[in-house]
C-alpha cells in the first residue's frame, strides 16, 4: 500500500517540480510587468500540482510537449457530457496499470516498496516537527498580552475594508510583528514598536489577515512536508514566501499616498532584521527587493489588470489541465 501511495506522490512531485522551474522563468523574465499579487498566485498551481494527483485532460496543455516522452497520461475515469473526463500522471512509467497499480517488474515493486518506507518515514518527522513548532509557539503566544485600546488597529481594519475582528497582542517573545491563528487570527507586536511604525505595520498584518495568507501558507508548508525529498518543493515554498510579502506590500501601497508609502519603507527597514522564518512577519523577507518595489510602486492601470486576468487564466489551463488522452 505504502509503495503505490508514493509512486503517486513521486508522479506528483515530479510534475509540480516541473511547474516550479517554468514559474521561475516567467518570475524572472516578466515580473516587472506582471503584478506582485498575480505573480504569488501562481504559485497556487504548484500547491494543486503538489497536493492533488488527478486533473482534466487538456489538448492546451504545456504539459503535452513533454506527453509521450517524459510523462503519460492516465485515464482515470471516462467523463460524460457535462462532466470531463478525470486523468492522471504516470511520468515514472515504472507501471504497466494504475488501477491497480501493476509494476513492469518485481524488482521495481522492491524499489518502490523501500523508498516507500523511506518516504512515509521521512514525511511522518516532518509533520510531526511542524505540529510541535506550532504548538510550541502557541503556548509561547498565549501569554501575550492583549492590547484593548487599540484605536489604530479599528483606524487600519477601517481603512482596508475588514470587517473581521482581529485582536491585537503584545509579546516579549516576538521580535518581529505576526499574525499568528488559522481559524481566529491575532495580530502580535513586540513590546517596542514605535508609534510611528506600528499604522505601517497593522496594515501589512491585517492584509495578510484579509488574504488568509497564514492558511496558504501552513497548507504550503504541510505539502513540502510530504514531498520533503524534492529540493524544487522547498525552493517553492520559499519563492513563494517572498512573493506572499511582496503582494500583500503591494495591496497596502494601493491606497496609499506618495509621503506614507516613504514611511512605509522606513518601517520595513527598521523591523527587517526581526522576522522568524517559520511565521508570517512584516519585514525581514527579501528586504532589499521589497524595498525598491515600494519606492518603484506604480498603480495598476485597468488595460494591465485585464491584460494580467487574462494571461492568469491562460496560464492556468495550461499548467493545471493534464496531457490529452
Amino acid at each position: 500500500m505504502i509503495d503505490n501511495i508514493f509512486y503517486f506522490v513521486l508522479n506528483m512531485s515530479i510534475t509540480a517540480g516541473l511547474i516550479v522551474i517554468i514559474l521561475l522563468i516567467i518570475r524572472g523574465c516578466f515580473s516587472r510587468w506582471i503584478p506582485k499579487a498575480a505573480i504569488y498566485f501562481l504559485w497556487g498551481i504548484v500547491l494543486f500540482r503538489l497536493l492533488v494527483p488527478i486533473s482534466i485532460p487538456s489538448e492546451f496543455s504545456l504539459l503535452n510537449l513533454l506527453s509521450g516522452y517524459l510523462t503519460k497520461t492516465v485515464a482515470v475515469s471516462k467523463g460524460s457530457e457535462i462532466i470531463p473526463n478525470i486523468s492522471t500522471l504516470n511520468s515514472i512509467q515504472a507501471a504497466n496499470t494504475y488501477f491497480p497499480l501493476e509494476y513492469k517488474s518485481e524488482t521495481l515493486k522492491t524499489i518502490f516498496t523501500v523508498l516507500g518506507s523511506v518516504w512515509i518515514c521521512g514525511a511522518s518527522i516532518f509533520v510531526i516537527a511542524l505540529i510541535v513548532m506550532y504548538n510550541l509557539t502557541a503556548a509561547q503566544l498565549k501569554k501575550a498580552i492583549l492590547i484593548r485600546d487599540s484605536s489604530v488597529l479599528g483606524r487600519c481594519s477601517d481603512r482596508l475594508s475588514i470587517n473581521s475582528k482581529v485582536r491585537l497582542f503584545e509579546s516579549g517573545f516576538v521580535v518581529s510583528p505576526i499574525v499568528f491563528g488559522i481559524l481566529y487570527p491575532r495580530i502580535i507586536i513586540p513590546k517596542d514598536v514605535d508609534k510611528q511604525s506600528l499604522e505601517y505595520v497593522l496594515l501589512h498584518e491585517l492584509t495578510h489577515v484579509e488574504r488568509r495568507d497564514n492558511l496558504w501558507k501552513m497548507i504550503s508548508m504541510f505539502a513540502v512536508c510530504i514531498h520533503w525529498f524534492n529540493p524544487l518543493a522547498w525552493l517553492f515554498l520559499y519563492i513563494a514566501d517572498q512573493d506572499m510579502e511582496l503582494a500583500c506590500d503591494a495591496k497596502v501601497l494601493k491606497g496609499m499616498a506618495d509621503e506614507d508609502r516613504r514611511y512605509y519603507a522606513e518601517a520595513l527597514v527598521s523591523l527587517a532584521s526581526r522576522q522568524r522564518a517559520s511565521l508570517t512577519a512584516f519585514g525581514g523577507t527579501a528586504v532589499k527587493q521589497r524595498v525598491m518595489n515600494i519606492v518603484s510602486y506604480k498603480r495598476v492601470s485597468l488595460i494591465m489588470a485585464v491584460i494580467t486576468a487574462m494571461v492568469y487564466l491562460t496560464l492556468a489551463l495550461l499548467l493545471l489541465t493534464n496531457p490529452g488522452l
